[in-house]
Protein backbone atom coordinates (compact mmCIF):
# COMPACT_ATOMS: atom_id res chain seq x y z
CA UNK A 1 0.00 0.00 0.00
CA UNK A 2 2.96 2.31 1.26
CA UNK A 3 4.50 1.61 -2.42
CA UNK A 4 1.51 2.27 -4.31
CA UNK A 5 0.61 5.82 -2.93
CA UNK A 6 4.12 6.90 -3.19
CA UNK A 7 3.51 5.37 -6.96
CA UNK A 8 0.87 7.74 -7.24
CA UNK A 9 2.10 10.68 -5.67
CA UNK A 10 5.08 10.54 -7.72
CA UNK A 11 2.52 9.98 -11.12
CA UNK A 12 -0.13 12.60 -10.11
CA UNK A 13 2.23 15.44 -8.05
CA UNK A 14 -0.84 17.81 -8.48
CA UNK A 15 -3.15 16.14 -7.05
CA UNK A 16 -0.92 13.91 -4.37
CA UNK A 17 -3.41 14.14 -1.34
CA UNK A 18 -5.73 11.92 -3.03
CA UNK A 19 -3.66 8.96 -3.13
CA UNK A 20 -4.29 7.81 0.26
CA UNK A 21 -7.71 7.83 -0.17
CA UNK A 22 -7.66 5.52 -3.59
CA UNK A 23 -5.55 2.84 -2.06
CA UNK A 24 -7.46 2.83 1.27
CA UNK A 25 -10.63 2.52 -0.89
CA UNK A 26 -9.44 -0.13 -3.21
CA UNK A 27 -8.17 -2.28 0.00
CA UNK A 28 -11.22 -2.17 1.45
CA UNK A 29 -13.39 -3.15 -1.78
CA UNK A 30 -10.79 -5.55 -2.50
CA UNK A 31 -11.17 -7.31 1.09
CA UNK A 32 -14.95 -7.20 0.67
CA UNK A 33 -14.80 -9.01 -2.70
CA UNK A 34 -11.87 -11.33 -1.96
CA UNK A 35 -14.17 -12.70 1.12
CA UNK A 36 -17.00 -13.66 -0.69
CA UNK A 37 -13.99 -16.75 -1.55
CA UNK A 38 -13.56 -17.85 1.70
CA UNK A 39 -15.03 -20.89 3.34
CA UNK A 40 -16.02 -18.96 6.61
CA UNK A 41 -16.57 -15.45 5.35
CA UNK A 42 -18.97 -14.27 7.87
CA UNK A 43 -15.95 -14.48 10.65
CA UNK A 44 -13.39 -13.22 7.75
CA UNK A 45 -16.02 -9.88 7.96
CA UNK A 46 -16.61 -9.26 11.41
CA UNK A 47 -12.91 -9.21 11.81
CA UNK A 48 -12.58 -7.28 9.23
CA UNK A 49 -15.28 -4.34 10.31
CA UNK A 50 -14.61 -5.10 14.07
CA UNK A 51 -16.15 -7.61 15.90
CA UNK A 52 -13.84 -7.72 19.28
CA UNK A 53 -14.83 -11.32 20.41
CA UNK A 54 -12.72 -12.59 17.29
CA UNK A 55 -9.33 -11.37 18.47
CA UNK A 56 -7.37 -13.86 20.25
CA UNK A 57 -5.34 -12.90 23.27
CA UNK A 58 -2.17 -13.84 21.36
CA UNK A 59 -3.29 -11.28 18.88
CA UNK A 60 -4.29 -8.73 21.46
CA UNK A 61 -0.97 -9.20 22.68
CA UNK A 62 0.74 -8.70 19.05
CA UNK A 63 -1.27 -5.63 18.19
CA UNK A 64 -0.06 -4.24 21.68
CA UNK A 65 3.46 -4.58 20.88
CA UNK A 66 2.81 -3.07 17.22
CA UNK A 67 1.15 0.12 19.01
CA UNK A 68 4.51 0.57 21.42
CA UNK A 69 7.17 -0.19 18.60
CA UNK A 70 4.56 2.37 16.44
CA UNK A 71 5.05 5.23 19.55
CA UNK A 72 8.05 4.44 19.98
CA UNK A 73 9.46 5.19 16.34
CA UNK A 74 6.91 7.83 16.52
CA UNK A 75 8.93 9.86 19.62
CA UNK A 76 12.42 9.04 17.73
CA UNK A 77 11.07 10.59 14.69
CA UNK A 78 8.93 13.22 15.44
CA UNK A 79 11.17 15.87 14.10
CA UNK A 80 11.45 14.08 10.90
CA UNK A 81 7.71 13.04 10.16
CA UNK A 82 6.42 16.84 11.44
CA UNK A 83 8.64 18.39 8.67
CA UNK A 84 7.78 15.78 5.78
CA UNK A 85 4.52 16.02 7.24
CA UNK A 86 3.37 19.58 6.35
CA UNK A 87 6.70 20.72 3.66
CA UNK A 88 8.85 18.13 1.95
CA UNK A 89 10.42 21.54 0.69
CA UNK A 90 11.57 23.02 3.83
CA UNK A 91 12.44 19.10 5.43
CA UNK A 92 14.99 18.70 2.61
CA UNK A 93 16.74 22.57 3.31
CA UNK A 94 16.39 21.33 7.08
CA UNK A 95 18.84 18.52 6.03
CA UNK A 96 16.07 16.07 6.26
CA UNK A 97 16.98 12.21 4.75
Amino acid sequence: AALGIEGIRKKLPRYAEIAIAIVMSTGIGLAGVLSGFVKNGANFNSFLFGSIVSISKGELLLVCIVSLFVLVMLMLFYRELLYIGFDENAARISGVP
